[in-house]
Order: C-alpha cells, then sequence, then structure tokens
C-alpha cells in the first residue's frame, strides 16, 4: 500500500522536472508547433484565398440540404457522407 503513493509521487517530480525544463510534451512538439503545422493545410481555392467548410463542396451541400429538409436526416446519410468526403478530398479533417 505505501509503494503505490510513492510511484505516484516520483512520477510526479519527474512530470515537474520535465515542465521546468521546457519541456512541455514527450514529443518535443509545442501548441504553437501544431498551429503553425495546421495552417500549412487550411484548404485553399483556384484564386488561393483560404476554404471554409460552409462554401466548399456548394453542389454536395446542396443536395443533401435539400434532403435533410424534405426527407428527414435519417433518410440522406448517402448525401451526408457524399458531402462529407468531398470535403475531405479538398483537404478539411471532417
Amino acid at each position: 500500500k505505501s509503494e503505490k503513493p510513492s510511484k505516484m509521487n516520483s512520477n510526479n517530480s519527474t512530470m515537474a522536472a520535465s515542465a521546468a525544463s521546457g519541456d512541455s510534451q514527450a514529443s518535443g512538439c509545442t501548441l504553437k508547433d501544431k498551429r503553425a503545422q495546421m495552417a500549412d493545410k487550411v484548404p485553399v481555392d483556384a484564386n488561393g484565398n483560404k476554404l471554409k467548410p460552409c462554401c466548399a463542396c456548394p453542389d454536395t451541400r446542396k443536395l443533401r440540404d435539400q434532403c435533410i429538409m424534405a426527407k428527414g436526416e435519417d433518410q440522406c446519410t448517402d448525401l451526408i457522407e457524399a458531402h462529407k468526403l468531398c470535403l475531405r478530398n479538398l483537404g478539411f479533417n471532417i
């Protein structure tokens, strides 16, 4: 029983030492690095403007929305998945 708390304390001290040395993560990748990587992967249109998911794939979005309004979401799973696939093909993480 006394071993468990001491193990926890040694883990906590290791984490504290890691934080004090500036190591925020074991991989060495900071949040700032991850944001920069994600910013590089933002899909762009033919003119180089950043795309937004709401404006991308207008054809599949329109069909999906019309189906959902007329039949309900449960009846439109194929169109919903087609729209998601279109967004993924453009580089969105959907």
